[in-house]
């Protein structure tokens, strides 16, 4: 059997989120730190080198390679709730045996027409002068963002009706604890130590980059709040025991 037909006999599971699925900061690991500029997070280009170790060692690798899965990947640094359930109402959700959202921070703000856009006054100021987005829309966005992103998540679990088993939510920020219920969490959620805000459990265990003796150093990485090589492997070890 060649190596194509093996891939499409393997079964496959969809992932996106932002940089926690993306793998973001892992790339401090197969490189000396003295190449990093302190705008790293923002700047820095990853080498092909990067982006094989870092599709290897990111959760999402790691549980495709250990339950032999095929890893269907669309994460992207800073993308936003509504562009990840854009991009995934685009897809036949039958092509795949799971389907892995992880849920980002509310911050990102989104409309209907998918810009994404972030609530810094500088950006801001630059959406109403150019006219890309109106004073009005901006405001509603900010002030309802609980309700859109809520909203959102029905939209996403309701697609799943016919098969909700296939739907696992990584729950990445604590804001979701204020706005859905226990047992809306714990249907979909992915969990360690029963604890389903994936972020507060990294935080509370030391597994983010900026908490490690040797990345705090360096000013490249001592604010980094993205998922240490371990904290990957142990996420990924959750998800395939909660498939």
């Amino acid at each position: 059997m060649d190596s194509v037909q093996l891939e499409n006999n393997m079964k496959k599971i969809y992932f996106d989120g932002c940089s926690y699925t993306y793998g973001q900061s892992l790339e401090l690991y197969c490189n000396p730190l003295n190449i990093f500029s302190d705008n790293r997070l923002s700047h820095y280009k990853f080498t092909n080198e990067d982006i094989e170790f870092i599709k290897n060692n990111r959760y999402s690798g790691l549980v495709c390679t250990i339950g032999k899965f095929n890893e269907y990947n669309k994460s992207r640094n800073g993308k936003s709730n509504g562009r990840i359930l854009f991009d995934l109402k685009t897809e036949n959700i039958n092509e795949y045996e799971y389907v892995v959202i992880q849920l980002t921070h509310f911050g990102r703000f989104f409309t209907n027409d998918m810009h994404e856009w972030i609530g810094s006054s500088n950006e801001i100021e630059y959406m109403l002068k150019n006219k890309i987005l109106s004073e009005d829309v901006i405001n509603y966005t900010i002030n309802n963002i609980d309700k859109i992103q809520y909203d959102y998540y029905l939209e996403l679990v309701s697609l799943f009706k016919n098969y909700p088993n296939k739907l696992k939510i990584i729950f990445h920020s604590n804001e979701w604890e204020n706005i859905l219920t226990k047992e809306e969490i714990e249907k979909y959620g992915i969990s360690i130590d029963n604890e389903y805000m994936i972020r507060k459990w990294a935080e509370n265990n030391n597994m983010f980059i900026n908490q490690q003796r040797l990345f705090k150093r360096y000013i490249t990485s001592n604010t980094d709040t993205h998922l240490t090589i371990e904290g990957h492997k142990i996420l990924a070890q959750e998800i395939i025991k909660q498939l």
